[in-house]
């Protein structure tokens, strides 16, 4: 009998039984599109992303090629579907410099042959993604971040408790202060989502008076909020 699902756990972890079943352990599964792996690694999912995208390129090469349309309209496609594949799933991502530099190199080299720009013709890639009018993909996955955390930012309750206190019974909320209590391995710890949409938030452009710390106020009215994730284009540098 085939097992009812899988579950991504460490080499030696105890069984886990559903409805009396042992589950079967792997060292990874996909699940809606992403890459679960054991050891929270992104780097099956950032392959599977460019593989993705590399298919959804070389699909479009006929329209890319067609010389009746403009540059602007090519760009347009590109960022609908290309760009979408190569960054799905990126809001729960906690991405090293070494995985983001292999998303933006294939996101030049694809930028560089829908504008017919050679390597050999020494344009930098900030001049391409501003003809283009587009961003890194680092500014691109931040700001997706940071879309899902105001999205989850407004599912808590309309007002707070006697004591201040916000409550929620949404899950993605409630996760985003959940501690899991147990021993933590030797060494410098991976990095945390929290800390990392933190480090996006402090590159933003808050309303006046706002801390980085006050997010969860701020989002709450998503015109504002947008406005604030749209200045991550001008707050961070794209690539050079």
């Amino acid at each position: 009998m085939p097992p009812l699902a899988a579950v991504a756990v460490q080499p030696g972890a105890a069984p886990v039984l559903l409805h009396g079943q042992v589950v079967e352990h792997v060292d990874h599964f996909v699940y809606l599109g992403s890459v679960v792996t054991a050891d929270n690694s992104l780097d099956r999912d950032i392959s599977r992303r460019l593989s993705r995208a590399a298919y959804a390129f070389q699909t479009l090469q006929p329209v890319l090629r067609n010389r009746h349309l403009s540059a602007r309209t090519k760009c347009t496609l590109y960022r609908a579907i290309v760009v979408n594949n190569l960054v799905y799933g990126s809001e729960a991502w906690v991405p090293k410099a070494s995985q983001m530099r292999r998303l933006d190199v294939f996101h030049m080299r694809c930028l560089r042959r829908i504008l017919g720009i050679s390597p050999l013709d020494h344009v930098t890639n900030r001049a391409i993604l501003l003809k283009a009018k587009t961003d890194s993909i680092d500014v691109i996955a931040r700001r997706y971040r940071l879309r899902w955390l105001g999205h989850v930012g407004r599912m808590r309750s309309a007002a707070p408790l006697p004591d201040g206190r916000w409550v929620s019974d949404r899950v993605p909320l409630r996760l985003l202060s959940a501690w899991l209590d147990g021993p933590r391995p030797v060494g410098r710890p991976p990095k945390p989502w929290g800390q990392s949409v933190a480090g996006d938030i402090a590159h933003c452009q808050l309303p006046e008076g706002a801390r980085w710390q006050d997010w969860l106020d701020v989002c709450q009215a998503r015109p504002v909020w947008e406005k604030v994730v749209d200045s991550l284009r001008g707050s961070i540098a794209n690539v050079g």
